[in-house]
C-alpha cells in the first residue's frame, strides 16, 4: 500500500510540473515534429544519393578499352630490367662493403708456408708478429664443413716456427685458417698428400 501510495504521489507531481510549465501549443508541437521528420527524410535521401554514387563508382565497363599486350609485356620487361639492375647495383655495393670489411679484419702477421703439398705428414709454417699473441688454428676439408684440425697456441714477437701432425689425416686440399682474439684472421689452402 506504501508502494502505491509513493507511487501515486510521483505521478501526482509530474502532473503538477507539467502544468505549471508554459506548455507549447498543439500547434508548434505538430510544427516542431515535421521539422524533425524532414530532416530526418533528407539525412535519409541524402545517404541513398550518396550509396547509389559509391556503386556507380564500383561498376566500370572495359568495352570502350583497348588493350595492347605487346605494349604491356614490354612495360612489364623493362621494369623487370630496371628492378635487375637496381637488384645487381645493390649486390655489388653489398660485395665492396664485404671486401673492404676482410681487408680490414687481415690479421697483422707475415705467414709463409711451402706450397709444395704435404707428404711427409707434417705441416711446418712460421709466422713473424710485430707482438705476443694468441693464436687459434682451424682446419677444414675442401669444402669447408668439415673440421679437421682445432688448436690455440701462443706466439711471441719476432719468427715463430710451428709443425702440425698431419699424418692422420685424408689426402686432399684443406682451408687453413688463423685467428686472433679480435676476430682478424688469415686463410690459406694446405695440399696434403700421404704417403
Amino acid at each position: 500500500m506504501i508502494k502505491n501510495l509513493i507511487g501515486g504521489c510521483s505521478f501526482v507531481l509530474l502532473i503538477g510540473a507539467l502544468s505549471s510549465c508554459d506548455a507549447p501549443s498543439s500547434e508548434s508541437m505538430a510544427s516542431s515534429i515535421g521539422k524533425i521528420e524532414e530532416s530526418g527524410n533528407r539525412a535519409a535521401k541524402e545517404q541513398v544519393i550518396e550509396t547509389k554514387q559509391l556503386q556507380a563508382i564500383d561498376r566500370f565497363s572495359l568495352a570502350d578499352i583497348t588493350v595492347d599486350l605487346e605494349t604491356m609485356d614490354q612495360v612489364a620487361m623493362q621494369q623487370m630490367s630496371a628492378e635487375d639492375a637496381d637488384a645487381q647495383a645493390v649486390m655489388n655495393i653489398n660485395q665492396a662493403l664485404m671486401g673492404a670489411e676482410k681487408t680490414a679484419q687481415l690479421l697483422d702477421v707475415k705467414f709463409s708456408m711451402s706450397e709444395e703439398p704435404v707428404e711427409n705428414g707434417m705441416f711446418i709454417f712460421s709466422i713473424e708478429s710485430s707482438n705476443a699473441k694468441e693464436l687459434t688454428l682451424e682446419m677444414f676439408d675442401e669444402e669447408g664443413f668439415n673440421m679437421a684440425a682445432n688448436n690455440h697456441f701462443a706466439i711471441n714477437e719476432g719468427n715463430n716456427y710451428k709443425a702440425l701432425n698431419v699424418k692422420e689425416m685424408d689426402n686432399g686440399a684443406y682451408v687453413f685458417r688463423l685467428k686472433d682474439a679480435q676476430g682478424k684472421e688469415l686463410v690459406r689452402t694446405v695440399d696434403i698428400e700421404n704417403e
